[in-house]
This record gives C-alpha cells, structure tokens and sequence, in this order.
C-alpha cells in the first residue's frame, strides 16, 4: 500500500532537521574558528564546549536516525 505524502510537510521536516542541528554544528565551528584564528590559550576554555555542542549533535543525528529509521544501519 502506498500512502501519498504532502511535499509541504516533508518541506517542514526537512527544516526542523536542519534547525535542530545547526546550534551545536555552529558552535564546533565558532569554536575551532576561535583556535585557529585569535588565542591558542583560549583552548582550556574552549575545549569543554566544542565536547558539549560535539556531543549535542551527535545525539541529535542518533535520535534523528531512530525517529526516521536507519537506513539498513543500527545506531552503535
């Protein structure tokens, strides 16, 4: 059986997915941007939340994967 999906609403998920996972993803990037760019010393600082925003969006991408399937993978 086929059922018909709304393309709006895959357009809608398709965003929230992005939405969600751009806070953390920009702060990895804000912060190695930070390393390379301005003080190396800034490392004891910046360190604990590229691990925290790091470990936001992998848990993110695995819930996303449980959520939506898993594409022929298991989640380790």
């Amino acid at each position: 059986m086929t059922m018909p999906v709304d393309l709006k609403i895959v357009e809608l998920l398709c965003s929230r997915l992005c939405h969600d996972l751009i806070g953390p993803i920009g702060a990895i990037n804000n912060g190695l941007e930070l390393l390379s760019d301005y003080d190396p010393s800034m490392a004891d600082d910046v360190l604990p939340l590229l691990t925290t925003s790091a470990k936001q969006a992998w848990d993110r991408l695995a819930f996303f994967r449980a959520a939506l399937g898993f594409g022929g993978g298991r989640v380790t």
